[in-house]
């Protein structure tokens, strides 16, 4: 018995030294990606790299990045942003959820180790992972789970939910925040809807969802109706926190916010949408928080992927036409 209880710890031991070691070969990558241009912040630096270990391989990541891309095109397609915004937005979220996971956007007391071990965890199928995840998804698009009934609630732009902790173990889900994250330049008039709407709509969404008895059927065996059911609930909007995560080079000045909106063209807003989100964001009704990557690290990552992208469609044109000229 003792030497089999041995022999499971010395596999596991073996087993974790792999999946580091593969982990530090991906972020090698990412790592190279930016060395021109990549901070030189020590605590920066560490949280970047922590980050791209939690990264798929670039190339699967390219495959991942032009699936979401397509998948923003169907359903958004009022949308006009360029192609390689979108990428770069779907790319930013990525990293800023996975950041988000590691060290907590919303930790107020410094230590956030805890939710980097938690996050091994989750990574090593040791415990299941988020209550909070499974409803953003739910939230940026219920139609994947089958629920056009509340498919007009939907907000792609909603990155992470802030859950109460002190509840856990109970059959509950407290919603206490949102975050949404923004590699943008500017902040525009949609950035300003999606806050203003967060709120009043996850309510909606909890409310749907503790009122179904369907939902195994749907995917989301933890909500519903029932004794063994997580009940949602959604903490009134006075105390509800929103965080707007920006680029680490994103110098907004809480005090005068202004100089960082669009005021001009497609997307800018009028004096009195700028009025609104400028006392928002003085009151901290809305709190502007940092990634650790920059517009200029972001950008060459996303130039990487592009071009990993453009080169794979370029193969199956090519596939594709001289499988035609051999008919």
């Amino acid at each position: 018995m003792h030497d089999t209880s041995e022999q499971q710890k010395s596999f596991q031991y073996e087993s974790r030294k792999k999946i580091e070691k593969s982990k530090e070969k991906r972020s090698k990558v990412y790592l190279e990606c930016i060395s021109s241009v990549r901070t030189e912040d020590p605590i920066l630096r560490e949280k970047q790299e922590a980050v791209f270990k939690e990264l798929p391989d670039i190339k699967n990541l390219a495959k991942l990045m032009r699936a979401g891309f397509r998948a923003k095109r169907r359903e958004f397609p009022e949308d006009t942003s360029s192609d390689y915004s979108v990428v770069q937005g779907l790319m930013f979220e990525e990293m800023v959820n996975i950041e988000n996971d590691l060290y907590n956007f919303a930790s107020t007391d410094g230590n956030n180790s805890k939710n980097v071990e938690s996050y091994k965890m989750v990574a090593e199928g040791t415990v299941e992972g988020s209550l909070g995840n499974q409803l953003v998804m739910v939230f940026q698009n219920a139609d994947r789970y089958g629920y056009k009934e509340i498919s007009k609630l939907k907000n792609p732009d909603m990155s992470f939910v802030e859950t109460d902790e002190t509840l856990k173990g109970e059959k509950k889900l407290k919603v206490i925040g949102v975050g949404e994250a923004k590699s943008t330049s500017k902040l525009d008039v949609r950035c300003l809807k999606q806050f203003e709407g967060f709120h009043r709509n996850l309510s909606k969404v909890a409310g749907f969802l503790n009122g179904r008895d369907d939902t195994d059927k749907h995917g989301l065996s933890h909500f519903g109706v029932g004794e063994d059911k997580i009940k949602i609930t959604v903490t009134p909007e006075k105390d509800f926190n929103q965080y707007l995560i920006v680029a680490s080079d994103f110098d907004i000045d809480k005090n005068n916010p202004r100089e960082y909106f669009k005021m001009d063209g497609e997307g800018g807003m009028s004096e009195e949408q700028a009025r609104t989100f400028e006392g928002l964001i003085k009151t901290e009704k809305i709190k502007i928080l940092h990634s650790v990557f920059s517009h200029q690290e972001l950008e060459q990552i996303v130039n990487k992927l592009v071009h990993i992208i453009a080169e794979e469609i370029k193969t199956e044109i090519e596939e594709y036409n001289a499988e035609q000229e051999s008919i």
